[in-house]
């Protein structure tokens, strides 16, 4: 189908892992991910979380609000990307993110501001690190992409977080996204012996 916007070569996906629970591998996932996709491609790569693990892992120094100023201030993309390495930028994370919910709220359609502001990137892949929750930013995200990937731990509370997310998953894809799939589930901590 087509890409979710306009500008965007065929080839560009928009990824983010997601799992309503916290400590399942996201951010670890997205930066090998980014890291792996860098190396024969171009990548830019967003942290949604406000720990902001993703952003300091893949670059030393960063930007004091990123993401922050692309959502709420409507700052241009091509201002607040960070080169980290060959092949990869970076819209860093922070902690000003944690009242995202808050100052979403009164913009329009808030729900797609990260998809609006990533139109006309020129990226090959977009790798988005969402946050363990399915608030505001993590809708985001799911607006903004056209492929999910899942981590999860073979626990029950892994689990529970799994039935949210497909369910939020299928509200954005009937309402905002329909071109929004699930890529797959990664299986985090696996061990046989279990």
């Amino acid at each position: 189908g087509d890409p979710p916007f306009g500008n965007e070569p065929h080839h560009q996906r928009h990824r983010p892992p997601a799992n309503h629970k916290g400590g399942v591998g996201k951010s670890s996932i997205a930066i090998q991910l980014s890291l792996s996709l860098a190396s024969f491609s171009s990548v830019l790569a967003v942290d949604l979380d406000p720990q902001a693990n993703f952003s300091s892992s893949i670059c030393s120094s960063l930007p004091p609000h990123g993401v922050f100023e692309l959502l709420i201030n409507h700052s241009s993309l091509s201002s607040l990307s960070l080169n980290c390495r060959k092949g990869l930028d970076l819209i860093a994370a922070s902690p000003l993110l944690n009242a995202a919910d808050e100052l979403l709220a009164p913009i329009p359609d808030s729900v797609c501001s990260l998809r609006r502001a990533l139109e006309g990137a020129n990226y090959d892949f977009v790798i988005i690190d969402t946050p363990p929750h399915l608030r505001s930013l993590a809708l985001n995200a799911l607006v903004a992409s056209d492929l999910v990937l899942i981590p999860a731990l073979p626990d029950v509370f892994s689990s529970n977080g799994l039935v949210e997310l497909s369910r939020a998953i299928e509200l954005v894809r009937s309402s905002l996204n329909p071109s929004l799939k699930v890529d797959g589930i990664v299986l985090n901590r696996f061990k046989q012996t279990r």
